[in-house]
């Protein structure tokens, strides 16, 4: 959130985000010893979170997937040059693009998948609030408030306390 605040320019945003994106990632492998547990988690949400910041302070109209598909543009691209890795053999064997894909395509999937939860949320009477975003930021509280407690700590907490570490916050506004 903060890269994304004190960004001027949003065609810097990215490659800062994948800067910080890098040593958060580093830490995760090695914390896992090695294994891809979060990868394209932290790269989505690195984006997502980014693009919150950068667009809170500045006057944008146009949505969060809007922007990321700006940002991303063309990031596939990555995927027939560069490092091996396990997104790129897909990439070239299934054609799948991965977590670069769905941030290129402006997280289609995401949007699809939280404009049916959206709508579901504001039907419900059984969680407090009264619009959607009081709703909406009651139930994620609780969703990981249950998500963390029954989840084992052995490597969640470690990563969340990397992530956290950079005094990180979000606030839902209506």
């Amino acid at each position: 959130l903060i890269i994304g605040y004190n960004c001027d320019d949003l065609n810097s945003l990215f490659p800062s985000l994948r800067k910080l994106g890098i040593k958060i990632e580093e830490y995760m492998f090695e914390i896992t010893k090695g294994i891809n547990c979060y990868k394209g988690f932290v790269f989505a949400s690195g984006i997502i979170l980014g693009l919150i910041g950068y667009k809170s302070s500045h006057q944008i109209d146009a949505s969060i997937f809007d922007l990321a598909k700006i940002i991303c543009h063309r990031l596939c691209d990555e995927l027939k040059d560069g490092d091996d890795t396990y997104g790129k053999k897909c990439y070239l064997k299934y054609g799948i693009t991965g977590a670069r894909g769905e941030a290129e395509n402006g997280f289609s999937n995401v949007q699809i998948i939280l404009e049916n939860y959206l709508s579901e949320i504001s039907k419900r009477s059984d969680i407090l609030g009264n619009s959607l975003s009081e709703k909406f930021f009651n139930l994620q509280q609780q969703c990981f408030s249950d998500f963390y407690y029954y989840q084992p700590k052995i490597i969640m907490l470690p990563l969340r306390i990397n992530i956290f570490k950079y005094n990180l916050n979000i606030y839902c506004v209506n």
